[in-house]
């Protein structure tokens, strides 16, 4: 009977298939962004890492050593497509946390927009996190060294981690994804669901629509050239001041498919207008090069 209610639901609600996590196969939740781009929900992954070894990605195998914190873009992203499903889970977890006796950093349970309220204009300030994600890198320990809060590998100090609450203790060019009813179901999922602004999916660094969005080991999300452009020796994230382990991150694909299906004009004309910035900085950095080298 559970069953069939879960199958009624989802084929009223449409889910966009990308966004059905690849391990439990049912609607992401708390999603967590790897560095290789693919997205699986916060349980999912902390159960799949190795709390002594590094871990790797479910779907490639690409290897990292540090738990991600919840994208809280698509976290809110999921609740306002997806409200009676993305509740569902929200209760069902809850209620396997309570069992476990440990919880995932909690939020308040609103639709509003996808970064930490001070970060887009439109948001309301209702919009607190209510058990907020720790920034430590420490390991909280609750039982065996598998289950692991902040996931950090040996070797590794300076990364973001993500802190599970326990109740004893205080080629990076993105490509086609989904099949060919995704983009009907996209647009034709109207049921119950609020509806999806620009200023839900927005650049952190430079304020605009999202292009190519990659997602920093803390959770925040930015264009792929807002990160290059601004990449040092240690990539720190522009909003938290958190460093991201090891190089940049991979496009998030199904972000961006997503996005380019729900906001075709203004994903285009981003594309462009950064192809054309583009264009513009590539014959100087070539005579520069030639400068130096006659030097």
């Amino acid at each position: 009977m559970e069953n069939n209610a879960l199958k009624d639901e989802n084929e009223h609600q449409e889910i966009f298939e990308p966004f059905v996590c690849c391990v439990c196969l049912d609607l992401l939740h708390k999603p967590i962004v790897l560095s290789c781009g693919h997205i699986s929900c916060f349980w999912c992954v902390h159960k799949s890492m190795s709390g002594l070894h590094e871990s790797h990605c479910p779907i490639c195998r690409h290897p990292y050593y540090h738990f991600p914190t919840i994208c809280q873009m698509l976290h809110y992203l999921l609740l306002k497509i997806y409200p009676d499903a993305y509740r569902r889970r929200e209760k069902e977890m809850l209620e396997k946390e309570e069992d476990m006796g440990c919880f995932s950093p909690q939020f308040d349970a609103c639709t509003c927009g996808s970064q930490v309220v001070s970060d887009h204009p439109g948001i309301s300030p209702s919009c607190n996190i209510k058990n907020s994600v720790s920034n430590s890198c420490s390991i909280e320990s609750f039982g065996s060294m598998e289950q692991s809060g902040s996931a950090t590998h040996k070797g590794d100090e300076d990364s973001q981690g993500t802190t599970i609450y326990s109740e004893h203790s205080s080629d990076r060019t993105p490509e086609v994804i989904g099949t060919p009813d995704d983009e009907k179901k996209l647009r034709n999922n109207d049921h119950n669901q609020q509806e999806i602004l620009i200023a839900d999916v927005m650049c952190t660094m430079c304020k605009q629509l999202l292009f190519h969005p990659v997602v920093l080991n803390c959770g925040h999300v930015y264009c792929e050239t807002c990160i290059i452009n601004v990449a040092e020796e240690m990539l720190r994230c522009h909003v938290c001041q958190s460093p991201h382990p090891r190089g940049l991150p991979r496009v998030c694909l199904t972000l961006d498919h997503f996005l380019a299906e729900r906001f075709p004009n203004e994903y285009a004309q981003r594309r462009d207008a950064i192809q054309l910035a583009q264009i513009k900085v590539k014959p100087e950095t070539t005579s520069s090069i030639f400068l130096n080298m006659a030097k």
